[in-house]
């Protein structure tokens, strides 16, 4: 029988079963030999493993023959191809449409997700409950996280909750993502294939920020020392997956904004620890030319929101969240639209986050380019505006753009004066002062 089995996760087999190396028992449960090689004889049903740790829950069965079991449908399963994982869910069936012959496909997909979820709440919930048998499960919450379909997101989301756990659980989940290369714990770029970049990309998911912000954050600083790196493997990582990072960069930056934790310091320290982890991800894109064109257009339809939430969930002592520092902060258009007196976006002219908008519209409009070392916080741009303007070093700052920022600062000019950029930010300019908070 061809094993699907890492030697890793053959030794851990040989522990749970209580095997040594060379076969002898050391524990009195025995692992049914005769399911088990019938596991890789066909295509394993989710449904199916489903029932056997059913069976196991209900006493009918032993908890870690099921247990081992299923870990080995589950490693059969992400050995195989992505088009022959779809057998997984061949007897869920669903209403079929009348005049295609075929059932819904809306519904199957439904149906799929409900068993997918169903599958990795059952196994989450037995790696808190058996400590004893916790590392072979986050093992088939990872082998089932791997697989591109409904299966996947679920069995991550559950490993998510898992590492939000006590510190037992959560160490075991780290040690698990450590040996299978998820990315938790900065990774080799060169050892991640597409698949593994993937099943990290997977982890970025909005519906986690408020469960497990510790996960999040461990992801996101891993992508950005990947954008950030030199090399064959960071220029194909950059090149095939940059969109898809900042997309869900934005998404889980929106989300996690909109957040409501005003007069609770705790979730406060992290949802913002949260969202500067997504801002220094976008900031790390937006200082690349090759990488800022993924930083316009879709994904800026959260910016003006974003902002909003910020000045009106957080307190206003709460660190400040850049966002407007990034390549999609230097377009005119986003920025004005913050400050439109007639929108329900529209900042308030008393709080600072209206002054870091014009702060950022005069640097623009000067063309000061962005470096690492630029002033990020408010008082740090306040103190910028203390000193009168230096011509020459006016000129020098515009000199060093490079040629992608000196084009779009002339068309982000064009588009300020035909907006009439000066009329638009005129009603807020009689009220900023010193009691601007």
């Amino acid at each position: 029988m061809v094993s699907f089995l890492s030697e890793r996760d053959i030794k851990d087999l040989q522990d749970y079963l209580g095997l040594g190396a060379g076969g002898t028992a050391r524990r009195t449960t025995t692992v049914n030999r005769s399911r088990l090689a019938t596991v890789e004889a066909e295509i394993p049903l989710l449904t199916s493993m489903i029932q056997e740790l059913d069976s196991a829950i209900a006493g009918h069965t032993d908890i870690h023959n099921s247990s081992t079991i299923v870990f080995e449908k589950a490693s059969h399963l992400a050995s195989l191809p992505a088009e022959k994982c779809e057998a997984m869910f061949d007897d869920i069936k669903v209403k079929t449409n009348m005049k295609t012959g075929k059932m819904e496909p809306n519904l199957l997909r439904a149906a799929r997700e409900v068993v997918s979820k169903t599958f990795a709440e059952q196994v989450c919930m037995l790696a808190e409950r058996h400590p004893d048998i916790r590392s072979i499960l986050i093992r088939t919450l990872t082998k089932c996280g791997s697989i591109a379909n409904e299966i996947g997101p679920p069995c991550l989301h559950s490993m998510a909750l898992l590492a939000q756990a006590d510190d037992d659980t959560c160490q075991a989940v780290l040690e698990v993502d450590q040996e299978a290369g998820m990315g938790l714990q900065y990774a080799r770029l060169e050892e991640l294939d597409d698949e593994k970049v993937q099943q990290l990309l997977h982890m970025l998911d909005p519906e986690i920020v408020q469960s497990d912000e510790r996960l999040l954050g461990a992801v996101l600083r891993n992508l950005t020392q990947f954008l950030e790196k030199d090399g064959e493997a960071a220029d194909k990582f950059r090149r095939n997956h940059t969109r898809s990072v900042i997309d869900r960069t934005f998404k889980v930056l929106a989300t996690n904004c909109a957040r409501e934790t005003f007069g609770n310091p705790d979730e406060e320290e992290q949802k913002v620890t949260l969202s500067e982890q997504c801002v220094q991800v976008l900031i790390t894109a937006s200082f690349q030319p090759l990488l800022r064109r993924h930083l316009r257009r879709e994904v800026s339809k959260d910016f003006l929101k974003i902002l909003k939430d910020h000045e009106t969930l957080d307190t206003w002592t709460c660190r400040d969240v850049n966002v407007e520092l990034t390549w999609t902060g230097r377009h005119l258009d986003l920025l004005l639209s913050c400050l439109n007196t007639t929108s329900p976006m529209c900042l308030n002219k008393d709080m600072k986050q209206a002054f870091r908008v014009f702060h950022r519209i005069a640097n623009v409009m000067a063309g000061v380019g962005d470096c690492p070392e630029m002033a990020r916080t408010a008082e740090e741009r306040a103190a910028e505006e203390t000193v009168f303007w230096d011509e020459k070093l006016m000129r020098q700052e515009a000199n060093l753009l490079d040629d992608m920022a000196y084009e779009d600062q002339l068309q982000q000019q064009m588009m300020f004066f035909s907006f009439n950029g000066i009329e638009g930010m005129a009603p807020q300019t009689h009220v900023l002062g010193p009691g601007t908070r």
